[in-house]
């Protein structure tokens, strides 16, 4: 839609307690439609939680990433993130972003989360409805070691209203479950 690319990294800023450390998604994206140019360079904290496997998404006024996220210890969980599109491809200082932790250490979640989950990404001319919400959606396998009772596509949905001058409204809902 808007004639970008984007590059991305996963970082840390280590302390002298690893337990400390804090890591970061490192995006980049072009000022314009030729990728050898200027890029805009963007570094959203993640905490002490690493932000492994990223996936990226482009929806109709967000990028959205998931990550498999890793605590200082035994923590685990899936991190959704939506960052506002038109403040990033425009080299805002401080682009909004939201962000959600599917806690893995739960039992009734883990299953849902499974290896993870990919965000949508339209390609094409033709955006999505204003009101579509962002689908993600992730696998659950029930040879593997997290305890599904079943093999089956897990359907989230994330809903993300940006406002100009106010903090967005943002919800992340598991919508369906597909055998």
């Amino acid at each position: 839609f808007a004639d970008r690319w984007i590059l991305s990294q996963s970082t840390t800023r280590s302390q002298p307690d690893p337990q400390d450390d804090v890591y970061y998604n490192c995006v980049a994206i072009s000022q314009t439609g030729d990728p050898t140019g200027a890029y805009y360079r963007y570094a959203f904290t993640t905490g002490n939680f690493f932000p492994d496997y990223p996936k990226y998404g482009i929806w109709k006024d967000s990028y959205v990433i998931t990550t498999r996220e890793f605590g200082p210890t035994v923590e685990y969980g899936i991190g959704v993130y939506a960052i506002d599109r038109n403040k990033m491809i425009n080299g805002a200082a401080n682009p909004i972003i939201v962000s959600f932790f599917i806690d893995g250490n739960d039992p009734d979640l883990l299953p849902l989360v499974g290896d993870g989950l990919l965000p949508a990404d339209v390609d094409g001319k033709t955006k999505p409805k204003q009101s579509a919400k962002i689908p993600l959606v992730g696998t659950q396998d029930d040879d593997y070691f997290y305890g599904a009772t079943s093999d089956a596509l897990n359907i989230w949905e994330l809903d993300v209203h940006w406002n100009a001058n106010a903090v967005p409204n943002a919800t992340l809902d598991f919508a369906a479950q597909l055998p």
